[in-house]
């Protein structure tokens, strides 16, 4: 029923079914996910060289309506460094229609739907008490200015009706549906709450993960010019993708100024310097209110969360479950003994176990877009002068130049990306060369399908010469992470490959198994030179994932410099998407030509279904690292 067509031979793990029945037993609350399917037939762009020469962009007082232009638009064959301020008109976009549900018929099997997903490390009711791909967990409740369509991955509009940039860059006007109310009789949703909601955000405690972006990057101000009229404007520098920010992929909240000011009865008064009512957090913590199809009934730390249908028809979708159940439950093998035991109706398992739920009576779905890009990047990189302080080339592959460079592309020579794809994916990764970067990205190199078989392919003999001219002929000790990376779990398996291929070149590898929870605030806070870890990155926008994964005011610097740096500051000036491409394909040469990390493929978001509760689920893909759009699930029907 969901199984894709590209759904290869699977692969066999030593679990025994009996095990994973006895283990249903321990089953209280839990899950996971990843995703990623086939890139679209878009038009490519051009491969460039270095760039040598400024871009030039038009200039035109047109303000600038709708959505920024194509980001599949051919880059311009002359790039880099001058930047040029013009703004160019952009077409409005259309979302495609997407399929009608079928009517309902019969009396659903069961009312509420039960979603078992790993533990996020952060967990919190707050907006601002989680980040990232932690921020899945408020999902079901959640409506967006923008989102995507989860048939075509258009971006469309949800609470944002229309949107347009001023010629500068610098002024996103957003125009908001009417009519949409808050959960639990807080009024109705309007420019105010966008406004309270920049503040929570940019507040020094709030730890979601574009708040220095508010904050800082480009400092972003935020003004309701009426009940139903935003106005976002950027101090810092121009923006011309800033509705990636408030869409799907990134998911900036929209949080009720009512609920928080039912503490500060003589509000703005009460705010102090901060913007909002901070007195308010208790009681928004206690039951949050938003806007989307499903609301907030409980959450209990390690357990999950219950959520119930807004008891009025939403105006966006009426979920089929009058009750969705998200339980937090750790080990794969527990999940899957949940499913085979009808406890849980929806999860992610890793493709080694795919087999049994199968076997087991179980089916999947696969993601529409591609989004899961398991990686691994080489700790302590910090060559940008911003952060040169934290720099240690005491590490092999941090030392400066051809030393730390070769020692990275032997790394990385010395890994069999088949043999992995093969045995923990079967066989459904697709290429990855620059994480984040796909055919369909802005700033996208052609060349690298013809160049990455000689700099990265397999052949440890090549990796040994390296390591020998980099002057380590007999290898070295690194510490691998070896934690299950936030949407592929299978990575806590693949990192012991991987450190059997290292150590075949001479390379002693030690696996550090602490989780990633622990992990993340060791690379947050300028200390991640010891270690090799894994991360996964959905392709997106190259302003975003430059910005969140290498520049070094972000939170993962996975690779800095001084020039990226530059040849990065340089594309945000630029006010069109074709005078940006050439600065990111510049970026992304860089990134490649440096051996900058470990780039494994992209890849198809499965999750796994019990048919007999669940007869559809068309879902876009790792929204904030888990399976998106659960309110559309369709319940089977007697």
């Amino acid at each position: 029923m969901f199984r894709s067509p590209f759904f290869k031979p699977r692969y066999h793990v030593m679990v025994p079914l009996l095990l994973v029945l006895m283990l249903a037993v321990a089953v209280a609350c839990g899950g996971d996910a990843t995703s990623t399917p086939e890139p679209t037939d878009t038009p490519q762009p051009t491969a460039t060289a270095q760039p040598t020469s400024p871009p030039a962009s038009e200039p035109t007082d047109t303000p600038v309506t709708g959505e920024v232009p194509d980001p599949t638009a051919t880059p311009r064959a002359t790039p880099l460094p001058t930047p040029t301020i013009a703004a160019t008109p952009v077409p409005t976009p259309t979302a495609r229609p997407t399929p009608t549900p079928a009517p309902d018929v019969g009396e659903p099997v069961t009312s509420r739907l039960v979603v078992a997903v790993q533990p996020p490390a952060q967990q919190s009711t707050l907006d601002c008490g989680v980040q990232g791909v932690a921020q899945f967990q408020h999902r079901p409740a959640m409506d967006l200015l923008l989102s995507l369509d989860r048939y075509t991955s258009e971006r469309i509009p949800e609470l944002a009706t229309s949107w347009s940039l001023s010629p500068d860059g610098k002024e996103w006007t957003f125009n908001l549906k009417e009519g949409i109310p808050w959960h639990f009789g807080y009024g109705e949703f309007t420019a105010h709450d966008a406004v309270n909601s920049r503040a929570i955000f940019v507040e020094a405690d709030c730890r979601a993960s574009d708040t220095p972006y508010f904050r800082d990057l480009p400092e972003v101000q935020v003004e309701a010019i009426d009940d139903y009229t935003v106005l976002f404007r950027m101090i810092a520098r121009p923006d011309i993708l800033f509705n990636d920010k408030v869409g799907l992929r990134a998911g900036w909240p929209m949080t009720s100024k009512a609920q928080w000011d039912q503490a500060c009865p003589n509000a703005p008064e009460e705010y102090g310097e901060l913007g909002f009512c901070k007195a308010g957090e208790d009681g928004v913590a206690a039951k949050p209110a938003r806007t989307g199809p499903y609301q907030f009934v409980s959450f209990t730390e390690n357990v999950g969360y219950l959520y119930e249908r807004v008891p009025y028809e939403h105006w966006r979708v009426t979920p089929d479950f009058e009750q969705l159940d998200m339980r937090f439950i750790r080990e794969p093998a527990t999940r899957l003994a949940a499913m085979l035991t009808n406890q849980v109706h929806l999860s992610a398992l890793p493709n080694t176990i795919l087999d049994q739920a199968i076997d087991g009576g179980l089916d999947t779905s696969f993601s529409t877009f591609p989004a899961v890009g398991p990686h691994y990047m080489f700790g302590g990189l910090y060559y940008d002068d911003g952060i040169r302080e934290h720099l240690d080339t005491s590490y092999p592959w941090a030392a400066e130049g051809e030393v730390g460079r070769k020692v990275r592309q032997a790394m990385n020579k010395a890994i069999d990306r088949d043999q992995l794809n093969r045995a923990f994916f079967q066989g459904r990764g697709r290429p990855m060369y620059v994480a984040g970067v796909d055919p369909t990205i802005r700033g996208y190199v052609p060349a690298w399908e013809e160049r990455f078989e000689e700099a990265y392919g397999f052949d440890q003999d090549r990796a040994r010469e390296l390591l020998a001219e980099a002057g380590f002929p007999d290898g070295f000790e690194t510490t691998l992470m070896g934690y299950a990376t936030p949407g592929v779990p299978e990575m806590a398996d693949v990192a012991e490959a991987v450190a059997g291929m290292w150590e075949a070149v001479g390379i002693k590898v030690n696996l550090d198994d602490r989780e990633y929870g622990r992990w993340r605030q060791e690379y947050r806070e300028l200390r991640s030179n010891c270690c090799i870890y894994s991360f996964s990155v959905s392709p997106a926008e190259p302003n975003t994932v430059i910005f969140f994964w290498w520049m070094p005011e972000r939170i993962f610097r996975g690779y800095t410099s001084n020039t990226l740096s530059s040849i990065f500051r340089a594309a945000l000036e630029e006010l069109s998407q074709e005078g940006q491409a050439p600065f990111f394909q510049a970026a992304h040469e860089e990134l490649f030509n440096e051996f900058s990390h470990i780039p494994l493929f992209y890849l198809p978001g499965i999750v796994t279904i019990d048919p007999n509760v669940v007869t559809d689920y068309t879902w876009w893909g790792n929204a904030g690292g888990l399976h998106s759009h659960l309110e559309y699930v369709q319940v089977v029907r007697e």
